[in-house]
């Protein structure tokens, strides 16, 4: 009972206690949903129409396009460029593709998968398959057999989990989701364009546009010859004209501005003496070492490594041509220095000739069955026709024209035969399970060949020279903290300060400064007048510092009052002119009083904006088709001054109007331009049939790159 007193006593306290305890706990299960919650919006880079870009996602698209560019290039490795080139085209396709999809869904649009399945490997593929550069030979045109070895290569299960097969499987799926999207965009403005065509009236008004033409002439008094203080301009106008424009002209995104000093890496004397002495050192060896262990010693030396190209007279480096065709094998060339390059090459072998290109057909049999295999051969030995063989073993072999093929287009397997081959003789080449037998359909002449070894070394910048720059650097950081020092330090030594101005959250470079899209992180990071530490960009050092910090949804009036000014101080200068000019009774008179002369414009048509002589002038375009001939018009504002105009001459051509084929005319030029507006417009902004509403638009790109 005391126990119960007690706790009754401290009710109060306990009741406070147990509801600290649970706002606690509804706190803390908050905070953590919260947090979980701001997890998943860190891991979105956008939204698109509504669909989230996950990193995952984005990240996995990069990837894929990487492996394209690859193939394409047939390169492996890419500069920072390249890589924030892949990454912006991937967030461009990942807009275009939201956005069509979004208005594709709107009105029932959609690809099947057997329309992607025909246009990918149908009978007459689409130009995004027979166009790309991976299954062209050496004429440049698509070959099926290069096609075809590709694909079998990708749906090989003994190598599915080859590095290589998941490249070409990368490359695969990236152009059949391409290919669906085209054919999607392609029906899409299909749509569009079915849903924009011309009628009678508008071909009536192209019919007269085109038929008539004006001589006009005129009298002008351009703005430059009022004053510019006879007429004033206040500032409250200006704040006016640029509320008027800014939604339309002024619109900015959030920017930085900075000033950068350069310290370029560059080799220094000993550098270049290093990289001589080193050549100069290993020339006994590249002389002497045997052609079994040459290849090993220039890999482990070289910038180049030794590839067993047959060269010939047209494919070899041009500073090498005589010597590869005239000199002995083992002779080597004496060091050479070009670009900043020292090199020297060692001749292997020639007096041998070869064909640069060779026609091939080939059988790929599915199953490596050696009987059928010489059964084949031997067959077509003896006079059976080579198409035939493809009947004989239906649903087991495939007979295909490859077409003419460089060695380089071959892989070493298939070239060292091929070109040592005869016309048609056969050989066979392993493929997969299978195997593949080639015969050689024709070759061109053979020409002189001749192998090289090549030691290569370029001059770089030193760790020690890259030291004594960078010391340098860092120097004058740690002395130049503030915007005002770093200005004035740049000034006391002569370093060129380069300003970078308009900076945006999600650009990658600034001024071609190789990777420089850090400093644009930091520029982002920074408070207005920091001084940064030391960028590593390419062979450049960079210091900068941070000038101008803008948030503002527009470009400040500041930046634009100028040509605002000049934009209110012509309209009043117009009204100045006009005055002057009203109630002439010929231009002949206005022209006197003004002091200058009466010009003429010639060829002038309502379906142009170019008024003579006088340049672009609209205005005056239509004032002309309103006046009646031999009118003076009262004064007319222009593009560069106020102008009085009388129409001399109205030329109708002949010709009978006909509507088809006017209407023709108009679809046909519609059928140019509406994919051009409609995919900007889709990329932009959703289309729908009543109205344009924005697309909604989220990048958070620069908080991952």
């Amino acid at each position: 009972m005391a126990t119960l007193q007690k706790i009754r006593s401290h009710g109060a306290l306990l009741l406070l206690i147990v509801g600290l305890a649970m706002l606690a706990f509804i706190v803390g299960d908050f905070l953590n949903s919260g947090a979980a919650f701001f997890s998943r919006s860190r891991e979105n880079v956008g939204e698109i129409a509504g669909q989230k870009i996950t990193i995952m996602d984005f990240e996995k698209s990069i990837n894929q396009l990487t492996e394209v560019y690859k193939i394409e290039s047939g390169r492996q490795d890419f500069d920072e460029r390249m890589h924030a080139q892949i990454r912006n085209q991937v967030w461009q396709e990942a807009v275009l593709t939201n956005s069509l999809r979004n208005q594709a869904d709107k009105i029932g649009l959609t690809v099947t998968p057997k329309e992607v399945t025909d246009l990918c490997i149908g009978p007459n593929p689409s130009p995004l398959i027979s166009g790309r550069r991976a299954f062209a030979d050496e004429t440049g045109n698509y070959n099926p057999y290069i096609f075809m070895q590709f694909y079998q290569s990708m749906h090989n299960e003994e190598y599915a989990d080859n590095a290589q097969v998941q490249q070409f499987k990368d490359y695969w799926n990236y152009w059949e989701k391409t290919i669906a999207l085209n054919h999607l965009q392609q029906k899409y403005m299909a749509v569009l364009q079915g849903s924009i065509v011309a009628n009678s009236i508008d071909a009536k008004a192209q019919f007269n546009a085109r038929q008539q033409t004006k001589v006009v002439d005129y009298v002008y008094e351009s703005y430059f010859s009022v004053a510019d203080s006879l007429v004033k301009v206040s500032d409250s106008e200006i704040r006016s004209l640029y509320q008027q424009r800014k939604e339309q002209y002024y619109k900015q995104e959030p920017n930085r501005s900075i000033s950068y000093i350069v310290f370029p890496v560059i080799p220094s004397e000993e550098d270049y003496k290093e990289v001589e002495t080193w050549i100069d050192d290993l020339k006994e060896e590249f002389s002497t070492i045997s052609l079994e262990e040459l290849p090993l010693m220039v890999n482990a030396n070289s910038d180049v490594l030794y590839d067993a190209t047959n060269y010939s007279k047209n494919t070899v480096p041009e500073k090498y041509k005589d010597f590869a065709f005239s000199a002995k094998a083992g002779a080597v060339t004496e060091v050479s220095f070009e670009d900043d390059t020292y090199s020297m090459a060692r001749l292997v072998e020639n007096g041998y000739s070869l064909p640069d290109s060779v026609k091939l057909r080939y059988i790929y049999l599915q199953d490596n069955n050696k009987t059928q295999i010489d059964s084949i051969i031997n067959a077509i030995k003896h006079g059976a026709k080579f198409e035939d063989m493809v009947s004989r073993y239906a649903g087991e072999a495939d007979a295909e024209k490859i077409g003419w093929l460089t060695e380089q287009s071959l892989t070493p397997e298939i070239s060292a035969q091929a070109m040592t081959k005869a016309k048609n003789e056969l050989f066979t080449t392993p493929a997969g399970m299978g195997v593949q037998i080639f015969q050689v359909v024709d070759r061109t002449a053979p020409t002189p060949k001749a192998k090289l070894a090549i030691l290569e070394r370029k001059v770089n910048a030193s760790s020690k020279t890259y030291g004594k720059i960078y010391n340098s650097a860092r120097e004058f950081v740690l002395a130049h903290n503030t915007e005002a020092k770093f200005k004035e330090g740049a000034q006391e030594q002569s370093l060129t300060l380069v300003p970078a101005t308009n900076i945006l959250k999600n650009q990658d470079q600034i001024n071609g400064l190789d990777q420089s899209r850090k400093i644009v992180r930091w520029a982002f990071e920074a408070k207005e007048g920091q001084v940064s530490d030391i960028f590593e960009c390419g062979k450049n050092i960079v210091l900068a510092t941070l000038t101008d910090v803008n948030e503002s949804e527009y470009r400040p009036i500041a930046e634009v009052q100028m040509e605002l000014r000049q934009q209110l101080l012509n309209d009043k200068k117009a009204e100045v002119l006009k005055q002057k000019m009203q109630g002439a009774e010929s231009l002949e008179a206005l022209a006197q009083t003004l002091g200058t002369d009466v010009l003429t414009a010639e060829g002038v048509r309502a379906s142009s904006s170019y008024f003579g002589p006088a340049g672009q002038e609209p205005a005056l375009v239509g004032e002309a088709f309103r006046l009646a001939d031999n009118t003076l018009s009262a004064p007319v504002k222009g593009q560069r001054g106020v102008y009085v105009i009388n129409v001399k001459q109205t030329t109708t051509e002949s010709g009978e109007f006909n509507a088809e084929q006017e209407i023709a005319q108009l679809n046909q030029r519609y059928s140019y331009s509406i994919p051009q507006y409609g995919m900007y417009s889709v990329a932009d902004r959703c289309l729908n049939w009543v109205e344009s509403e924005k697309i909604k638009v989220v990048d958070n790109r620069a908080n991952f790159y």
